[in-house]
């Protein structure tokens, strides 16, 4: 098993020496905004736009700014740091040679040298020209055309294209070098104005080390420059290369040809660089360029060491007051170095110029080494040991998911997640230290987790349950049945969750999963499953003889079948069915009943014992209310009972009415109209309670009926007519006259004329008494009078009715008024008879109401008799 590895970041360095003195960087000139101004002001207060090359006066104590794209040269007295322009009048263009330089137009000036006697050559990067100022402040082009192209050799230089010219270096006797930048080649002007090629053929290469430099190759060369060993130096910025030439013979100072970042500490020949565009010399011998594309400026010494001494690689502006290796740099492209190693820096995209110089505080030494650790360690405290007695704090530059830091100067670490961190050390400077950062990568490798989970012992039946393995560093587990399938399952997306399946012993393999984190380590556990001891749930039982047949519930734990086995009382139950557990009754009683579980692999067996009481039955009485028309034959009562009892009857209310007589009391007889009340009841058997029921009785009276009512005809002439009407009812039958009284009366149950004609209504009827109800019917008797021996006649050409019977009106109308004796009219329904006598004429109306008239005309000693309907 591999161990964990604690990080412990103490190393012994035993006694540090004092530190080396180190630079500090400021802003020399411009303020960071683009434009034009701050003439006859200090530097820092001026306004710059892209200065891109700076150049050092022959003693020193000047320091000429090329403010690139504000077309113009500015000068700074070194002692003052006041500011002035010697060149230009900020247009872009290439008037004014011949006169003053300050009144001329300059096209993107960038870099420059100066020549023993004083003038200043520079040449114009986009005006694509080689201009000089001389000591009386005139300028003049010396070489280019302005056109974009490269010019061929021996011709004079002023007659001569150059393409994009981006510095120039003059030697001691006079020759100028220009490095042809977008031409790939160095050119030299000599002092008779003729120009030819010193380096390069025009191809964007780096060749030719060692051998003449005539026929060596450059790529985009940026700056040339003489040593103070009077040697030439060429920056190519494409060919990622510094080089030399020595006696006609070009060879590499600086660089392997390639774009990085590397090298410091060690030989320049092997260092990376990433497009290099300046250099200058200090008095020693050790030159400085500007690595622009890496942000930094970078020094080789006179051993050819190669060391950052400005910008900490990242593009930006910051770290004024502090050490220059802690800054931020905007690609810096121009340098000059004072004979005490101080420089200056044209931080073109900064907009300002900024000042490297010594100070005399010491550098710390510092050593935080990087370290590997094992995922899962404690929280731990970070240590860096440093000779300076500045303040130590912490930070995180990457892996903030990998490391966590926290506590007093963010000194206590948290390991997250395996990978890498970089930790910076920081130690704050003092008035004799400066600060100081040093840089760890920490690695965590993958832990190696511990296991811990115990055995564990179950019984059959118990819930599934979760094993609860940990480890010494967070990890998933996985677990595998290895041992004891149908005893347990394992379930869960690790099979973490054991469901019991059966009684035994199980084994299984616990394993951590291994992941970015941490390695796979195992463990194997024993799980005991023992026989579970069941529950059996069975009650006291109650039930009623009569009850369905039952099934016996009896619940046991683990779903295991119950059996059951009658002990007591078999005449009261028996057992019944296929599986022998329900129960049919017999009669009513007591038993006892066992129920039993008998046991398994799984279970132990167990058995209980319960009584079971079967209750009498409580019948019902189930009657009709009983209804009797009086003078019935008697009524069967009929009641009916799940009892295996007879059922028997008595009077309760109304023995005035009814009255029971035969079998049991069932047969019931009226003794008039009224209510009662009888009782049903059966008495108690082995299996049956009593029961009764009370009854409504009910005996009505009975419908009578009338004999012999038939309708009368009669004359004026008879005598009394008996009707013979008699009736079955107890009660006397009478008799009313209800029309026609001035035609009959009666006299008990006979009829007698009054001497008038027509028809009159007769009620028969006998009233209501205890045992029948009453009844009326009508008859009628219908009178014709017969008048001295004058028989009914017909006249119906002589006696004449005319009715009009929507109006209500009836005319009577005859031949021989004299004939006339009466009209009588008898009302059969409608208004009371109308009599007229005879007034001797010939026609009669009368007004009627409606109804049904019979008109009886006395006409000639006869009777005339007519009906009349009345609308």
């Amino acid at each position: 098993m591999r161990k964990i590895r604690i990080l412990t970041l103490i190393v012994a360095l035993g006694l540090f020496a004092l530190g080396v003195k180190a630079q500090r960087i400021t802003t020399f000139a411009g303020d960071g905004i683009d434009g034009f101004a701050g003439d006859g002001d200090k530097a820092n207060k001026a306004r710059l736009n892209y200065p891109l090359g700076v150049e050092l006066s022959p003693d020193k104590t000047l320091l000429y700014i090329f403010d690139t794209f504000g077309h113009r040269i500015r000068k700074v007295n070194l002692q003052d740091s006041i500011i002035t322009t010697i060149a230009g009048i900020g247009i872009s263009g290439e008037t004014g040679d011949g006169g003053l330089a300050t009144e001329a137009e300059i096209n993107t000036p960038i870099r420059g040298a100066f020549d023993n006697a004083g003038n200043l050559y520079f040449a114009e990067f986009w005006g694509n020209k080689i201009r000089k100022i001389s000591v009386d402040g005139t300028i003049t082009t010396i070489a280019g055309t302005g056109a974009h192209s490269s010019g061929p050799d021996g011709g004079l230089a002023i007659e001569t294209a150059l393409f994009r010219p981006a510095d120039v270096a003059v030697d001691a006797q006079g020759n100028i070098y220009v490095a042809e930048q977008d031409a790939n080649k160095v050119r030299i002007i000599f002092p008779n104005g003729v120009i030819s090629t010193y380096a390069g053929d025009g191809t964007a290469a780096s060749t030719g080390d060692n051998g003449p430099v005539s026929q060596a190759k450059v790529n985009k060369p940026s700056a040339v420059e003489f040593g103070p060993d009077g040697n030439l130096y060429i920056v190519e910025q494409g060919g990622q290369r510094i080089r030399k030439v020595v006696g006609g013979i070009i060879s590499t100072v600086a660089g392997i040809g390639s774009r990085g970042y590397s090298g410091d500490g060690g030989s320049a020949r092997n260092a990376e660089m990433n497009e290099p565009s300046s250099i200058s010399f200090d008095q020693t011998g050790a030159f400085y360029f500007s690595d622009n594309e890496n942000y930094v400026v970078r020094k080789v010494d006179v051993t050819g060491n190669i060391s950052t001494v400005a910008g900490n690689g990242n593009f930006g502006y910051s770290g004024d007051g502090g050490r220059s290796g802690k800054a931020s740099l905007g690609r810096p492209f121009g340098l000059a170095v004072l004979p005490t190693g101080d420089f200056f820096i044209a931080d073109g995209e900064n907009l300002r110029v900024r000042k490297v110089a010594y100070e005399g505080r010491a550098v710390p030494k510092t050593d935080f080494p990087n370290q590997t650790v094992s995922f899962g360690i404690p929280d731990f405290q970070l240590q860096a040991i440093t000779n300076s007695p500045g303040n130590l704090s912490f930070s995180l530059l990457n892996g903030a998911g990998i490391v966590e830091l926290s506590g007093t100067n963010n000194g206590t670490l948290k390991v997250l997640n395996t990978g890498e961190a970089v930790i910076r050390a920081s130690i704050a400077g003092t008035d004799s230290w400066w600060d100081d950062e040093i840089d760890m990568k920490l690695t965590v490798e993958k832990g190696v987790p511990v296991i811990t989970i115990n055995d564990a012992e179950r019984t059959f039946g118990d819930q599934p349950f979760v094993l609860d393995g940990e480890t010494s560093i967070p990890a998933e587990l996985e677990y595998e049945l290895i041992e004891g399938e149908g005893i347990v399952e394992l379930l869960g997306a690790y099979q973490e969750v054991v469901s019991i399946k059966g009684a035994g012993t199980a084994r299984i393999l616990v394993t951590s999963v291994e992941d970015n984190n941490v390695e796979s380590s195992s463990k194997e556990i024993t799980i005991v499953i023992n026989k579970a001891e069941p529950t059996l749930n069975f009650s006291d039982l109650v039930r009623t003889y009569g009850d369905s047949p039952f099934k016996l519930l009896a619940e046991a734990s683990f779903e295991t079948p119950v059996s059951f086995e009658v002990v007591e009382g078999q005449s009261v139950v028996e057992l019944m069915g296929n599986s022998m557990d329900s129960l049919n009754i017999l009669n009513a009683g007591t038993a006892k009943i066992r129920a039993f579980v008998t046991g398994t692999d799984d279970i132990l067996p167990i058995e209980k014992e319960v009584s079971l009481t079967i209750l009498k039955a409580q019948p019902e009485v189930h009657m009709g209310r009983v209804t009797k028309v009086y003078g019935n034959i008697p009524v069967h009562l009929e009641a009916f009972s799940d009892s295996d009892g007879s059922i028997s009857f008595e009077v309760i209310e109304g023995g005035d009415v009814f009255a029971l007589s035969g079998s049991n009391n069932s047969f019931l007889g009226s003794l008039k109209s009224g209510t009662g009340k009888l009782r049903a009841y059966t008495t108690e058997t082995s299996n049956y309670l009593p029961a009764d029921l009370i009854v409504q009785v009910t005996v009505t009276r009975a419908e009578p009926e009338l004999y012999n009512v038939e309708d009368i005809q009669m004359s004026t002439l008879e005598g009394p007519h008996k009707t013979f009407i008699v009736s079955d009812s107890d009660g006397k039958v009478a008799f009313d006259v209800i029309s026609g009284g001035d035609i009959i009366k009666m006299n008990g149950d006979t009829v007698v004329t009054l001497g008038q004609g027509g028809v009159a209504r007769v009620r028969a009827s006998v009233p209501k008494t205890d045992k029948y109800n009453a009844l009326a019917e009508e008859f009628e008797v219908d009178v014709t009078v017969l008048l001295g021996g004058i028989q009914t006649a017909n006249h119906d050409n002589e006696v004449r009715v005319f009715p009009v019977p929507s109006d209500g009106l009836v005319n009577v109308g005859v031949d021989d008024p004299q004939k006339l004796d009466f009209i009588k009219i008898n009302a059969l329904t409608g208004q009371e008879v109308v009599y007229m006598e005879s007034g001797a004429q010939d026609k009669y109306q009368f007004d009627l109401e409606r109804g049904v008239y019979v008109l009886v005309i006395k006409y000639d000693d006869k009777l005339v008799k007519k009906t009349v309907l009345v609308k």
